[in-house]
């Protein structure tokens, strides 16, 4: 059963788009501090979408940039990217975009286990990983990698992993294609659990940072946990206190051998740590290097990456639900 919707929109409103194609608002999806997202038919077609509104009062506004992200995946004809239908803007009330729906969060995914078994988690980890490498391609970088801004295909096609949000996303490339210089003070931008250290104490983003953030997820997929889970970061009270304390942390653990980032996720994760440590601001990440000491998993453990997915078994639907773990917030 759906909730009721926001204020922003009405479950049966018609909207516009731009070359006059009618959606009507079927039923509500979700709610942020901007907007909604809710479901929408086309009356034409009769397919189906994913609308995300955007209050067209709102001082800071993202939408524009989703839609000109999601443009440039598909020109180059990403495989891990929603499909832009449509986008168009209701009076004076908000803006809209409609997208191609998507299945379940990976967050919730792997919230509903504790953490994936290793077939699932190297599964998920590579679609994870070629979906940033097709962001990176297109000169952006994401900027908040985490499991809730990735997501499965809708039914049959579970086994794709698609990227989500671009709110937070950032051209690394000038028109001229040259790398954008770092601001000595860039501002935080992520989700803290995730984030890499630069991230954490303000500094300028690189695709390395996705790549860190990219990393921590993974470790975590595998493990069901990552080694500052139960530092209480909760307790500093200043926002910028605490982010600098989380990076100064997360940093010691990268100075390291990382063998306390690393306890218990799969040896050839050690070479994925050692590639991630050479990278510099504007250095490219070395992908190929990286999926191939993925794939040397499946190897070494005996391993498809055919074999069923921890989510398409039917016992793993009907098993006991793992809490949510807490995760800081600032």
């Amino acid at each position: 059963m759906s909730e009721p919707a926001p204020d922003i929109v009405v479950i049966g409103e018609i909207l516009v788009g731009l070359e006059g194609s009618k959606w009507q608002v079927k039923s509500f999806l979700g709610a942020g501090a901007f907007g909604a997202i809710v479901v929408a038919i086309n009356l034409v077609t009769g397919n189906e979408a994913a609308l995300k509104l955007e209050d067209a009062n709102q001082e800071v506004r993202t939408l524009r940039q989703e839609v000109e992200v999601l443009d440039e995946l598909m020109k180059a004809n990403a495989k891990h990217c929603c499909t832009l239908y449509d986008r168009g803007r209701k009076d004076d009330r908000y803006n809209w975009v409609a997208m191609s729906l998507v299945g379940e969060s990976v967050q919730k995914l792997v919230d509903e286990r504790g953490h994936f078994t290793i077939g699932t988690s190297l599964w998920v980890a590579l679609g994870t990983l070629e979906g940033l490498e097709e962001l990176h391609n297109v000169g952006y970088l994401h900027r908040d990698v985490k499991p809730g801004n990735f997501a499965i295909g809708r039914p049959p096609n579970v086994r794709k992993i698609i990227v989500l949000d671009f709110g937070m996303a950032r051209k690394y490339i000038k028109k001229d294609g040259r790398h954008r210089r770092a601001r000595d003070v860039a501002g935080f931008r992520g989700t803290p659990y995730y984030a890499s250290p630069v991230a954490l104490l303000m500094g300028e983003q690189g695709r390395r940072d996705d790549m860190w953030a990219w990393f921590f997820m993974a470790i975590e997929f595998t493990t069901g946990s990552l080694p500052w889970e139960f530092n209480d970061y909760e307790a500093i009270e200043d926002p910028v206190a605490k982010l600098t304390k989380m990076g100064n942390d997360r940093q010691a653990l990268l100075n390291g051998n990382g063998e306390t980032l690393l306890h218990n996720a799969p040896k050839e994760f050690s070479q994925i740590f050692t590639l991630l440590k050479q990278l510099d601001f504007a250095d490219k990440p070395p992908y190929p290097l990286i999926y191939s000491a993925l794939l040397s998993v499946y190897t070494s453990q005996g391993l498809s990456p055919r074999s069923p997915l921890d989510y398409e078994k039917v016992s793993s639907r009907h098993g006991n639900k793992k809490k949510p773990k807490k995760r800081t917030k600032l």
